[in-house]
């Protein structure tokens, strides 16, 4: 939620930087992969396919952004 947190405000007020800079539409993405590993190694099914589906919605976003 600390990532949202500082995404969407950015995304907000400068989505051009958001949009020409690589870096920052990549590491959400790293950060849900972190998350889906810890989620596959020591949570239960559940949020596992939560933290799933929302790292295929951060690929999405960054992939939608850079094209």
């Amino acid at each position: 939620m600390l990532v949202v947190g500082i995404y969407i405000p950015l995304t907000v007020s400068f989505f051009n930087v958001m949009q020409d800079s690589i870096w920052f539409s990549i590491l959400p993405v790293f950060i849900g992969l972190f998350y889906l590993i810890l989620a596959k190694e020591y949570w239960f099914k559940i949020p596992f396919t939560g933290v799933l589906i929302s790292t295929v919605c951060l690929v999405g976003a960054a992939v939608s952004i850079n094209t």
